[in-house]
Parts: structure tokens; C-alpha cells; sequence
């Protein structure tokens, strides 16, 4: 869960926008943060655990592209926890 929950209730959120989420087996560099932060992956880099792209999903179902099964749902399941997406140009 991105944000801090007490007792099933969430005390505080991400105020912010977040373009994707990765998650990775190995510790990466500061360099390779940087370097591959805005780019898109190829879904089969080594250490790569989960990945989900910024693309706008199912209802609340937000899929791992590494084909790994890592699904995730946001808010929890909850429709009023679940955050919307912001479409970009």
C-alpha cells in the first residue's frame, strides 16, 4: 500500500500523481534510477519483479506487465479509497 493505514483506516495518502510502479529484486544505482526513470521498460529486465505501467485499467485492477501475476488492486478493493486516473497528452 502506497500510504500509511491505523487499524484498517487509512491516516494518510499520497498527495501526488504517480506515473508508474516498479519494483525491483536488486538494488539499483542512483544512476540507473536516473537514467531509466522516464523510460518506458521492456518488461523483461533483469531484477525486475512487478511493473505497472501508467495506463488506465480495469475498475480497480491494475495488472503487472511483466506477466509475473504481481496484480495489485487500488484503494484496497474499496470504491471510495480508489484513486482516479489522470489522463496525460
Amino acid at each position: 500500500a502506497v500510504g500509511l493505514r491505523r487499524r484498517g483506516v487509512a491516516a494518510r495518502h499520497l498527495a501526488g500523481l504517480v506515473e508508474d510502479v516498479r519494483v525491483w529484486s536488486v538494488a539499483r544505482t542512483h544512476d540507473e534510477i536516473r537514467r531509466d526513470r522516464r523510460r518506458a521498460l521492456l518488461r523483461d529486465e533483469p531484477g525486475l519483479l512487478m511493473y505497472w505501467p501508467a495506463e488506465a485499467g480495469e475498475d480497480d485492477l491494475v495488472r503487472d506487465a511483466t506477466g509475473r501475476g504481481n496484480d495489485g488492486r487500488l484503494g484496497d478493493g474499496d470504491p471510495d479509497q480508489r484513486p482516479g486516473w489522470v489522463l496525460r497528452d
